[in-house]
This record gives structure tokens, C-alpha cells and sequence, in this order.
């Protein structure tokens, strides 16, 4: 299968107060495949947002390269940050700040009308019982709600590749098992190609198609875990021997 993301002995670095840097990656390499759901991990200070950045353009490596195949359209890569308080633009409404996301056409079809791309985002709310008044500024949403609508921004622009960090950390409990189920079956019906970072081992199980475990040394993962769960995915597969047997899986790598 061919690649989408090939980090190729990246080295990444901060500056510290006076003249002091801060390793964070250190000749990691890592090659994510074209249509695969991978999920990174680890404690904080590890690299995880460091490596979506990099994708981005947010931040450039000190050494090494980052190759992307088959990303060079507009709006073919889609990516909710952390902090997602500053992903939106606070002086402009909530439908404004839907329709700026890019809305490139499938192949052989036309863009989407800005009608259509209301009409899916209302039906993708409908999915996680939100109700979101357009018209409302970002500062009006609560933080739950500002991740949901930037994540279904992202859904609505139909990315190729979709950088998720921390994208869920701020949604309740309810709606982020709702959220789930569509993203268990969505990931089965498009080609995207998903990345994200999280600290939920069981989201990170339930969504991924391998999760790799980063450590504190920057030298690079620490190891990767195949996930090997029959797509689609509903949330009742965590009730399934498999997924516990991962999880344990998982726990022994991390402890």
C-alpha cells in the first residue's frame, strides 16, 4: 500500500530560556500508509502534536523531512488542533466560519453547493445530538462545542487526510460515544487517511488501525500495536474479548 506520511529522520527541537534547547524528536522515522486510521500516544512532552504540526506546516524540523504523497490539493489535508479556542475566527459567526473551511470537489463531480455543505453539517450534528445556532459567535459555544463543530467542519470538507489533537478532550462523555459510532462507521466508508492524537487508550483502540506509543527520549516510537478489529466499528466492540485483549496489549507496553 502506498504511503501517505513518511517522517524520515526527523529531528525537532525548542528553544529553552537563555540558550538552551529541549529535544523533542530525535532521527524518528515513521510511514503512515494511504487509508490508514493511526493513533499516536504518549506522555506529555513526547512529540505527539509536535508530529501533526509538522504535517501542517505549523512547524518546520531542524533535520529530516516530512514527505506527503498525493496531499497537494486545496483543502486535501484537514486538521483540528489542541487548542481549538484559536482555530476559529471570534469576529465572525459560526456559519462564516463553516463555509471558510476549503470545499474541494470529488473527482469527476462538482464542489458542493454552500447549501449542500449546510445541509451536511446539519445532518452531521443531527448525529451527535447538537443543536448549533449558526449566527452565534465561537465565544458563545462552550469548549465541548467549539471541538465538535471544528471536528464536523473537518468531516463536511472531506478531507484525504484528517490530524486530529486531543480533538475529543473537551466533549462530554454522551455525545463523544455518539461521535464515535459515526466515526467507526465513516472511516469505513471514505479512503481518509487519519492521524490523531489522544489520551483515551481506549479511543485510541477503538479508532486506529495501529496506535504508536512515544516516549520521552526523542529517539522515536517506543513501539507500535497493530489494532486488529473488523471495520465498521460500533461502540459495542468494546464489549468484545479483542478489544480487551488490545487493551491489555497495550497496558503492558505502557507500564
Amino acid at each position: 500500500m502506498t504511503a501517505a506520511i513518511h517522517f524520515e529522520s526527523i529531528a525537532k527541537s525548542y528553544r529553552l530560556p537563555g540558550n538552551g534547547r529541549l529535544p523533542v524528536l530525535k532521527k524518528f522515522d515513521l510511514e503512515i500508509r494511504q487509508g490508514e486510521r493511526v493513533a499516536i500516544i504518549g506522555p506529555n512532552g513526547s512529540g505527539k502534536s509536535t508530529l501533526l504540526k509538522l504535517i501542517s506546516g505549523e512547524e518546520l524540523p531542524d533535520a529530516g523531512q516530512v514527505v506527503l504523497s498525493g496531499l497537494d490539493a486545496l483543502g486535501a489535508i484537514a486538521y483540528v488542533p489542541q487548542d481549538y479556542r484559536s482555530a476559529l475566527l471570534p469576529w465572525l459567526s459560526i456559519r462564516h466560519n463553516l463555509l471558510l473551511a476549503p470545499n474541494p470537489p470529488e473527482e469527476g463531480e462538482r464542489k458542493e453547493s454552500v447549501a449542500a455543505r449546510l445541509k451536511t453539517f446539519d445532518s452531521l450534528c443531527a448525529v451527535v445530538e447538537l443543536s448549533m445556532d449558526l449566527e452565534k459567535r465561537p465565544y458563545q459555544l462552550s469548549g465541548g462545542e467549539q471541538q465538535l463543530f471544528l471536528l464536523i467542519r473537518a468531516l463536511v470538507s472531506r478531507p484525504r487526510l484528517l490530524l486530529l489533537d486531543e480533538a475529543l478532550s473537551a466533549v462530554d462523555p454522551p455525545r463523544r460515544r455518539l461521535l464515535h459510532n459515526h466515526l467507526g462507521e465513516w472511516l469505513q466508508s471514505t479512503r481518509t487517511t487519519v492521524l490523531f492524537t489522544s489520551h483515551d487508550w481506549t479511543e485510541a483502540i477503538f479508532l486506529a488501525d495501529r496506535i504508536v506509543l512515544l516516549g520521552l527520549d526523542d529517539s522515536g516510537p517506543m513501539t507500535t500495536l497493530d489494532v486488529d478489529l473488523p471495520w465498521p466499528r460500533t461502540t459495542a466492540v468494546r464489549d468484545s474479548d479483542r478489544f480487551h485483549q488490545v487493551l491489555r496489549q497495550l497496558l503492558a507496553h505502557i507500564s
